[in-house]
Formats: structure tokens, C-alpha cells, sequence
């Protein structure tokens, strides 16, 4: 379990100890820190009904089995929110690891016109402030150009051919460059 899940499971829990404590207390509060209002008040309602009949034998009798069944029920009941959270937390983490896994494959197989766009203007602006030579930077633009070949491209054909504009109007780009992009995105 990752301090993520620890930290969201932690903060939600219910304690036991502490819904056992508050029905021996108040019958029925264990069940309302629980989030099972109803019946909580229910049984704070049949508690007090009880007490005030307490000068009967048979009452009382029920009462303390209220009593007693309330705190047994408080504990049970905390218990099982738990594992219910428990599970909760585990298949939101397993779904969140799914999509991230999903979004690592699709940045793996495909490719924005921005993504490329930026690649070039990154070795464009190197380029231009001597930091890459021309070999260099012609390396670069023939492999950015090659991923176009082994990814698939996000946008449709116009749409990214209208993002290189800047490109081809930075000179960034050669005539054939622009030739061979135009025919693998066509």
C-alpha cells in the first residue's frame, strides 16, 4: 500500500474502539459515528422508550440487550467500513495505475504536431545560438522527421501540416524536409 492510499485510508477509517466506546455510552451513537443515522437514532429512540419503561421487568431485559447488541454492532459494523474503503481505495489506485499505464502507451505510439513542433524549434533555437553545428541539427530535424514514420500522429493530416507553418516560415525546416513531412502525414 502506497502513503497515498495509507494517508486517504487513515483520514476516512472508522475506529472500532471508538464506535464500541460511544454505544456503551449513548446506544446508538456508535452506530451514527458509523454514518448509519437511522438506525442510531432508532436506537437511541428504543433505548428511551425502554428506560422510561424500566419499571417493567421485561424492559429492562431489553434494554440491556439493546444495550449490549449496539456496541457488538458499532464494532461490526466500523470493521466492515473499513475493508469496504479498504477495497475502495485499492481499485481507485488500480484504476488510477491503469490509466496512467494506458497514457504512458498512447505518449509511447503517438505524436502531437506540438510535441513535434517543439522538438524542432528546441534544436532550431540551439542551432541558431551555435550550440549545435549543422551536421548536428540536420540530425536532429531527420530523426524528429523519422518519428513521424514509427508514431502514430494525433491530429488530422491538416491540422498538424498548419502547425509546422512557423517552422517552414522560421526557415527551420528545407523544402525537402517539408516535401517528406507533407507525404508522411498525407
Amino acid at each position: 500500500m502506497n502513503e497515498s492510499t495509507q494517508m486517504r485510508y487513515f483520514e476516512q477509517r472508522k475506529t472500532p474502539a471508538v464506535a464500541i466506546l460511544l454505544s456503551f455510552i449513548i446506544p446508538g451513537a456508535g452506530q451514527i459515528y458509523n454514518g448509519e443515522a437511522g438506525k442510531g437514532i432508532g436506537m437511541i429512540i428504543a433505548y428511551i422508550i425502554c428506560w422510561a419503561a424500566s419499571a417493567l421487568v421485561l424492559p429492562i431485559f431489553i434494554l440491556i440487550g439493546l444495550w449490549i447488541w449496539g456496541m457488538i454492532d458499532a464494532n461490526t459494523v466500523a470493521k466492515n467500513f473499513n475493508s469496504a474503503l479498504m477495497k475502495r481505495i485499492d481499485d481507485e489506485d488500480t484504476s488510477s495505475q491503469k490509466i496512467a499505464e494506458q497514457q504512458a502507451e498512447i505518449k509511447a505510439t503517438t505524436i502531437s504536431s506540438n510535441e513535434f513542433v517543439t522538438l524542432i524549434e528546441k534544436n532550431f533555437k540551439l542551432f541558431q545560438n551555435k550550440l549545435l553545428s549543422d551536421t548536428e541539427f540536420e540530425s536532429k530535424k531527420k530523426e524528429a522527421i523519422s518519428l513521424l514514420t514509427t508514431k502514430k500522429i494525433v491530429e488530422a493530416p491538416e491540422d498538424f501540416l498548419t502547425a509546422v507553418i512557423p517552422l517552414i516560415q522560421k526557415n527551420a525546416l528545407t523544402e525537402q524536409e517539408i516535401t517528406q513531412i507533407k507525404a508522411i502525414v498525407l
